[in-house]
């Protein structure tokens, strides 16, 4: 009987640790989204605006010489590009929401094994646990410490 308890409290504590880990990947998902689009933003516009103040040839733009807006906005464009590029930030966004999906399902999967028969209780309990061990390690991209932290703190704890 003791042991069966055990097992429903690790198993429901590996929910909630899969539960924070998804929450955690939406916090950091719901910041890098919009500075994604951003990157793309000024990586795209602002080389097509320096295009357009070549072509407008007007001597002032914003109270500045063509020649500088157009140098100006090339160079941000380029700066943000490379960082971009550098940081791996395309593979780092789908990264992430692949293990976001991945600790959702699991955490459900924990959830479903609370009401299995004893007798399969086990089982599904090391099974489980090699599943979580496996993402656990096998995991490369991961949410900020800001984003777990806030996540720690949504998800409640584990009442036995």
């Amino acid at each position: 009987m003791q042991e069966t308890k055990d097992i429903i409290d690790f198993l429901r504590e590996k929910e909630r640790a899969c539960r924070v880990m998804t929450r955690a990947y939406n916090h950091w998902l719901f910041f890098l989204t919009p500075v994604r689009w951003a990157t793309i933003f000024i990586g795209v516009v602002f080389p097509a605006f320096a295009g357009i103040s070549f072509l407008r040839h007007e001597e002032v733009i914003w109270g500045m010489p063509w020649q500088t807006v157009a140098a100006w906005a090339t160079f941000i464009a380029s700066v943000v590009a490379a960082l971009h590029s550098a940081l791996h930030c395309e593979s780092h966004q789908l990264g992430c929401q692949h293990l976001r999906a991945r600790y959702c399902a699991l955490a459900d999967e924990f959830k479903l094994a609370i009401i299995l028969d004893e007798k399969l209780l086990r089982k599904k309990a090391d099974e489980l646990r090699l599943k979580f061990a496996k993402l656990d390690e096998s995991t490369t991209e991961t949410p900020t410490k800001w984003a777990i932290d806030k996540a720690e703190r949504e998800i409640p704890l584990v009442r036995g």
